[in-house]
């Protein structure tokens, strides 16, 4: 739910923590509980484009670093 206009008119996330959540980017992974979410998934996903981080930060939290916590790596 991070950074998406459902959770950010609650608690919004700190623009100031941006370059902290790029520079862990290579141990963050997207968790979803879709379909139990408020919005549809996509929503999600935009929302994490919109940090502006970079397709490699994308790419490695929408899959690569998920693909490598299960023994998945080097499987697209």
């Amino acid at each position: 739910m991070v950074s998406t206009e459902y959770l950010n008119r609650l608690a919004p996330y700190p623009r100031d923590l941006l370059p902290r959540l790029a520079a862990g980017g290579d141990r963050v992974v997207l968790g979803s509980d879709f379909p139990n979410i408020p919005y549809p998934y996509a929503v999600q996903v935009q929302a994490l484009a919109d940090l502006e981080l970079g397709d490699d930060w994308l790419r490695a939290v929408l899959h690569d670093n998920g693909a490598r916590l299960l023994g998945l790596s080097g499987l697209r």
